[in-house]
């Protein structure tokens, strides 16, 4: 009744403990709603269903009922509440690094954790012809051939401390 959750109910295993948790069985014996295909096709109908169900009370003692009866859930949440999650901290999904710009800032952090090859972010992105220079002499070019195709518009190579270009020798 007062925000949006996320409810795995798609098996069958699921199907009816989510329906257990909402104290709604009867449904269970349904014919239009006894099989996976049949729930999909009758879609509309056991959405609205569900959603009267839900409405009756809030988002947390959903979740409770829920989780208590093995019910993959979880509440949606907008962009501020995620960024303030334990969950969010605990996973490091917000990190601090350097940007060439701007300072220290916060960015997303790696979505996927694995522990025999743990990756990290080091850096900020980078701005707009950042890495020009450096992957242009790792193939092979001399500052002057650089700097001739940045005078020619062929590339951008912006300067670490900005947008502006820097002039190379």
């Amino acid at each position: 009744s007062d925000g949006w959750i996320v409810v795995g109910g798609a098996n069958q295993t699921n199907w009816l403990r989510m329906l257990e948790a909402l104290g709604a069985m009867e449904l269970a014996s349904d014919p239009r709603f006894i099989t996976g295909n049949d729930r999909m096709t009758h879609l509309k109908e056991i959405e609205a269903e569900l959603a009267g169900r839900f409405r009756e009370r809030p988002s947390a003692f959903w979740l409770a009922a829920l989780e208590e009866k093995g019910v993959p859930c979880g509440p949606v949440n907008d962009m501020l509440q995620a960024l303030a999650d334990p969950q969010t901290h605990a996973r490091e999904m917000v990190v601090e690094v350097e940007h060439t710009t701007l300072g220290r800032v916060q960015t997303l952090g790696l979505p996927v954790k694995f522990s025999r090859t743990p990756g990290e972010v080091r850096t900020g992105a980078p701005i707009y012809g950042e890495h020009t220079r450096a992957v242009l002499r790792e193939y092979g070019f001399t500052d002057a051939e650089i700097a001739a195709l940045e005078e020619e518009g062929a590339v951008i190579a912006a300067a670490r401390s900005g947008m502006q270009s820097e002039k190379v020798a």
